[in-house]
């Protein structure tokens, strides 16, 4: 997991995300132009403050345009690229405890995926009786936020930016297989490393 980015505040965690993402794209267009001898001078002007494809969004509408990355990784960049632009300019809201937020990040496919393919304990918050809930109207001081918060507080990380790291690390990966090869890799990370652990686990039992 991209521990770098784990530990930033929410909205670091974000914007720095996107930043990855940007200079990987950067550098699987830059190698893409290799091939048709631009002078260093015209490549640059591409991704100068003024240039053409200098911005996040542009990289990605490029990337998918000329093949360097799939449908998969083209939705998943948007989703993300819409996250860092409501994080930058949000006060609040810019939060993995956010309602919306947490919808946005589980639709994306890596996140699906490492949801799906890693095992990570997780906090159970406890539930507020029933009988509480009937004069409860105000969400900010309903026991399960206040307790998700101390376990914030308490260093514990919030699972969704968890998954969210994760599926940074695999976004990258994929797309540098990808432009590299044409190709997605024949395995995940999150793959990898789960076959990793059942056969520690085998050799422990033998």
């Amino acid at each position: 997991m991209s521990k770098g980015i784990a530990y930033e505040s929410d909205r670091g965690c974000i914007i720095v995300a996107a930043a990855l993402l940007d200079k990987q794209l950067e550098d699987s267009i830059r190698k893409h132009i290799k091939r048709f001898s631009v002078s260093k001078s015209l490549e640059k002007s591409l991704f100068d403050l003024s240039g053409p494809i200098s911005n996040f969004s542009a990289k990605i509408s490029i990337c998918r345009s000329f093949g360097l990355i799939d449908e998969i990784a083209y939705k998943d960049l948007m989703i993300l690229r819409k996250l860092r632009n409501s994080f930058a300019h949000e006060a609040e809201g810019a939060s993995f405890t956010s309602a919306s937020v947490r919808q946005k990040v589980k639709s994306m496919h890596f996140v699906q995926h490492c949801m799906k393919e890693l095992e990570i304990d997780r906090y159970n918050y406890t539930e507020k009786p029933k009988e509480e809930n009937k004069d409860d109207t105000d969400k900010k001081h309903h026991p399960k936020m206040l307790e998700e918060w101390k376990t914030l507080a308490d260093g514990f990380l919030n699972y969704d930016k968890v998954m969210f790291c994760f599926a940074v690390d695999e976004l990258e990966y994929h797309i540098k297989h990808y432009s590299n090869l044409g190709i997605p890799p024949p395995k995940t990370l999150s793959q990898g490393i789960k076959e990793i652990k059942k056969s520690k686990s085998q050799t422990a039992k033998d």
